[in-house]
């Protein structure tokens, strides 16, 4: 067990030399320490992180905006006296 103690003590030590680049990753749960070998790979991290969260915001608009015209659709169809029914079989809502 000593050794099997002392190698794992050697690995963690080589892992905190190799990864000296810290940043944190925040959620709305809790937080992470994320560490890299590199600056270039902390700002890489960094970079696809923040495009993930543009994308998913971006994605959330553009459903939005689709569910606003379908709704808007159905409306103005209902107010001509369409079937409004055919409408919302044929048009599928995204959220």
């Amino acid at each position: 067990m000593e050794v099997l103690a002392k190698d794992i003590e050697s690995q963690l030590e080589r892992a905190t030399n190799a990864y000296c680049f810290p940043f944190y990753l925040i959620t709305a749960e809790r937080r992470f320490l994320l560490y890299t070998t590199s600056d270039e790979d902390r700002n890489m991290w960094l970079d696809g992180f923040s495009y993930l969260i543009m994308s998913t915001k971006e994605l959330k608009l553009l459903a939005a905006d689709n569910n606003n015209y379908i709704k808007s659709n159905i409306q103005e169809n209902k107010e001509k006296g369409l079937d409004v029914g055919s409408i919302r079989r044929r048009t599928k809502s995204i959220i």
